[in-house]
C-alpha cells in the first residue's frame, strides 16, 4: 500500500501531491513540510510587497493522507 497527500485550501479547492509515499508517516512528514514551505513563501511575498500580498489565514489550510491502491 502507498500513500499520498491531499491539501485542502481555504477556497474549498483540493490539491493532490503527485509523489507517493511508502508509509503513512512519510506522507505526514511531507505534508507538514509542504505546509511549512507554503507559509514561508507567503511570508516572503508579504515582506516584498505587503499591500499586494496579505498574509494568509493559516486556519484554512489542512491536509489528509490517503491510501492509494496500485
Amino acid at each position: 500500500m502507498k500513500y499520498k497527500v491531499v491539501y485542502h485550501l481555504p477556497s474549498g479547492a483540493d490539491e493532490e501531491e503527485d509523489e507517493l509515499f511508502y508509509s503513512e508517516s512519510e506522507a505526514h512528514d511531507a505534508a507538514r513540510e509542504g505546509l511549512s514551505n507554503y507559509r514561508t513563501g507567503a511570508e516572503e511575498d508579504y515582506l516584498l510587497n505587503p499591500g499586494d500580498n496579505p498574509l494568509p489565514d493559516d486556519d484554512g489550510y489542512s491536509y489528509d493522507v490517503v491510501e492509494v491502491d496500485e
